[in-house]
């Protein structure tokens, strides 16, 4: 059974923690879902560096090299070959549009000043990931969070602002959580994709951010599938009949053949000849 209250919650789909460590550099923090836009902050430039040549900044994706992305004032082949989803704004902030599951890591914007000082500012991008998966009796979605460092997210699922969503069969862990429920109440309530919530708890604010479940975006979708199937045994029956056509008009043909070689032949006129 399920269970359901209200939620006055603003809905937040970017966080951001910034705060200069001990070494004066300054560091961020951002949490996107995916499908979400999201700019990664740069030190203010001046107008002797406009067009952002003394910017670089630089991508480290889990186990994998460091990547340069942006360099004297343009991008490189590796940024290039993500589809041109990335831009830098007038001060030199990164833009990172239509933001996949890929795209989270570290990244790290070095700046080179007219006085010739240095400016760091090392931001971490997590990317929240939801799914859902469908059978014929019920439908489980599944709620993660991919992190640069160790995850100490805690993730749930909420519905109405509840977490006793199927007691039974929601399991929430650091950074990942899942719940099932019936495929029945699904169809019983219009409104249950727009009232379903996957809640992080953010490791460093210990703050609440709430993300709604896209039913369309869903990499695992139920309808599309079955639109998928539809189409496929549509076409599978289109070729079957002109088979059959095929074969129809073949063994007519075979069948006039062989009446006209064994069966009654034609009279041909006799003509004399002169």
């Amino acid at each position: 059974m399920l269970s359901f209250g209200r939620i006055s919650t603003s809905l937040f789909t970017i966080l951001m923690l910034q705060f200069k460590a001990s070494d004066g550099q300054k560091r961020a923090f951002f949490t996107v879902k995916v499908g979400d836009e999201v700019t990664l902050p740069s030190e203010n430039v001046t107008t002797e560096n406009h067009n952002c040549d003394g910017t670089t900044w630089k991508f480290k994706h889990t186990g994998r090299k460091t990547v340069t992305l942006f360099e004297q004032g343009i991008f490189t082949k590796e940024a290039k070959a993500k589809s041109g989803k990335l831009s830098v704004t007038a001060n030199c902030s990164l833009v990172i549009k239509n933001v996949t599951a890929d795209d989270f890591g570290h990244y790290c914007c070095k700046r080179n000043t007219t006085d010739q000082k240095v400016s760091l500012i090392k931001v971490d991008l997590n990317v929240v990931t939801m799914t859902e998966h469908r059978n014929e009796e019920e439908v489980t979605f599944r709620c993660s969070v991919s992190v640069y460092t160790v995850c100490k997210h805690l993730v749930v699922w909420l519905y109405e602002g509840k977490e006793n969503i199927s007691p039974d069969k929601n399991i929430s862990t650091s950074c990942a959580a899942t719940v099932t429920v019936p495929m029945s109440y699904l169809h019983q309530n219009s409104k249950f994709y727009e009232l379903l919530k996957c809640k992080v708890k953010e490791a460093y604010t210990r703050k609440d951010y709430l993300f709604t479940f896209s039913h369309q975006s869903s990499g695992n979708s139920f309808f599309f599938r079955h639109i998928i199937l539809c189409l496929v045994l549509a076409v599978s029956l289109i070729c079957l009949c002109m088979v059959i056509i095929w074969l129809s008009i073949l063994c007519n043909k075979t069948a006039l053949n062989r009446k006209t070689c064994n069966g009654d032949q034609e009279t041909v006129p006799y003509q004399n000849m002169k």
